[in-house]
């Protein structure tokens, strides 16, 4: 009853800041210019490739400044990889279901990178967004202007990370250290990957929500955590923020704004979402969850209806998974540490 008691509060219980807003003001810049840019020129289709070549400035937010430019472009170089992969992917026209096995593979190995460089934050979940959602577009842009709309943002987001470190005032924080696994477990931790997100992905399939794609990066989101009860914690999180998300997106969009009132609102929601991402996780998913629908809309118009409700079944369906996989492996990881802890 005591750890109900404790989780419960664990869960209301907000970390402390750390200068939140200025790492969120820079990322938030990292996908305001490109983004007006793009509507400016009239391509609100190029809209979710200046999103996701703007996720690079999410990584090494608090690194010393020679991490932070390495860890960014390399991280920038994955995204722009599983872009390609993506367009490549529409253009062909592959099925549902193979994408969901790519993008299976897509989490697996990027998880592995992700851990043997150090990644923070941790996981796939970007290079499988990234992935999944150009490669399910019913109409995709040329490469030419798809991912030279990206690799200008991703150099953008490189160049405002430099700015932050060298101007005074600028700084994000305080470095933190990486992260180091043996090559046994960076096979483990790959696999955990692989597994939830095909069985995730398998089952968006058969609920026939649509969009299985958010299935897949509910999983892996809430299994890049670094233990099973944060793991849990996380997909506790992932639902009810997202669904408190859901909600406020059906108010946005209910409006039907106009692209470019609906391009000003993605950016507020990029500079909260990331205000509260490392404080809250639930919180920031309030304000992640709309703007993720919101540049889908931009990109993709579809019916509000059908949007908030794939992606409320979905995250449900990804965290599950993520729950399940946490609870059939805790034993033997636990049997794993019995065995190889000293005898005496």
């Amino acid at each position: 009853m005591l750890d109900d008691v404790t989780g419960v509060r664990d869960f209301f219980r907000f970390g402390p800041a750390q200068a939140d807003h200025l790492s969120a003001a820079r990322i938030a810049v990292g996908i305001a210019v490109p983004l007006l840019l793009v509507m400016i020129l009239g391509r609100a289709d190029l809209a979710v490739f200046a999103a996701f070549g703007s996720f690079t400035g999410i990584y090494a937010k608090r690194e010393t400044l020679r991490r932070r430019v390495v860890h960014q472009s390399l991280a920038g170089v994955i995204i722009l990889i599983c872009l390609a992969l993506g367009l490549s992917s529409a253009h062909a026209q592959v099925s549902g279901l193979s994408i969901v096995l790519i993008g299976a593979v897509v989490a697996a190995l990027g998880a592995v990178v992700a851990a043997a460089v150090g990644f923070k934050p941790s996981g796939s979940v970007f290079f499988v967004f990234a992935f999944t959602s150009i490669a399910a577009l019913p109409t995709p842009p040329s490469f030419l202007s798809g991912l030279g709309v990206a690799v200008a943002t991703v150099v953008f987001c490189v160049l405002l990370g430099v700015l932050s470190r060298v101007l005074p005032g600028m700084g994000d924080g305080a470095a933190l250290p990486g992260g180091s696994f043996s090559p046994a477990q960076l096979a483990w931790h790959g696999s955990q990957f692989l597994v939830v997100a095909l069985v995730a992905g398998l089952l968006g399939q058969l609920s026939g929500a649509g969009h299985s794609n958010w299935a897949m990066v509910a999983g892996i989101a809430a299994i890049a955590a670094p233990d099973a009860p944060a793991r849990v914690s996380r997909a506790i999180h992932r639902v009810v923020g997202t669904l408190a998300g859901v909600a406020l997106t059906a108010v946005i969009l209910g409006f039907h704004p106009s692209p470019w009132p609906l391009a000003i609102v993605v950016i507020v929601l990029q500079f909260l979402g990331e205000l509260f991402v490392i404080r809250h996780y639930a919180t920031a998913l309030i304000f992640i969850t709309p703007l993720a629908l919101c540049m889908v809309q931009l990109g993709n118009p579809m019916p509000v209806e059908q949007l908030v409700f794939s992606r409320a079944i979905e995250t449900v369906i990804g965290a599950a998974v993520a729950v399940a996989v946490v609870v059939v492996l805790s034993p033997v990881v636990e049997r794993i540490r019995r065995q190889r802890a000293p005898q005496g």
